[in-house]
């Protein structure tokens, strides 16, 4: 009686090829978390145009681990203020007060929660006004009321200092005209009293001299 030896199944290359397609799947799907991480939103936008802003606020897809944000004028003059602070998606960095009016770019390099790299970004924007801002509200009125010692801007109230200077220049309250012209008259008054008597004297004088 003669008995047949079983020949070995070949379960180790099914084996070991189902474990290198979950494997291959498992790598296809199970990126890293980073890879779709991006820039979604800033504030100040890209391109808007908006008063000194305190701060830059960066918005990610994803979560930050940390971020390193420069912010640079058109001079290249750095005036970010300190290090940028990451806190889940976003990302804030502080900027130096009073900034100038002028064109200002952003850039900015972060690192997503997986600790992979994200590309390197810029973006700009434009302070329309220099310097700080006052908070709405908080502008000082301006006020409407005159001070009581002001003089009168009514065109009665002008008449009245008219003549008060008027009567002030003159000094007794009679205009320096009328001083001049009746002087005038008194002249002449007395110039013509003064040939009038020569007229009278000259006849009689005449006289005598025929008699004798």
């Amino acid at each position: 009686m003669s008995f047949r030896t079983p020949r070995p199944r070949r379960l180790a290359p099914l084996g070991l090829s189902a474990a290198t397609a979950v494997l291959g799947l498992g790598v296809l799907f199970a990126s890293p978390a980073s890879a779709d991480t991006r820039l979604v939103a800033s504030d100040p936008a890209e391109g808007a145009s908006v008063a000194a802003p305190a701060q830059v606020t960066l918005t990610f897809s994803g979560a930050v681990k940390s971020a390193q944000v420069t912010v640079t004028d058109a001079d290249g003059g750095a005036v970010q203020d300190g290090t940028a602070a990451a806190s889940g998606a976003k990302v804030v960095q502080k900027l130096k007060g009073g900034l100038d009016a002028g064109a200002y770019t952003i850039t900015y390099h972060a690192v997503g929660a997986d600790g992979a790299a994200l590309p390197v970004g810029e973006l700009g924007f434009l302070v329309a006004d220099g310097g700080a801002t006052a908070p709405p509200g908080l502008a000082p009125a301006e006020s409407t009321e005159q001070p009581q010692d002001a003089p009168p801007t009514t065109e009665a109230g002008k008449a009245i200092d008219t003549k008060k200077a008027a009567e002030k220049d003159s000094g007794s309250g009679v205009p320096v005209w009328v001083w001049i012209v009746g002087g005038g008259v008194i002249g002449i008054a007395i110039g013509v009293g003064i040939v009038f008597r020569a007229k009278r004297r000259h006849p009689a004088s005449g006289g005598g001299a025929g008699d004798d």
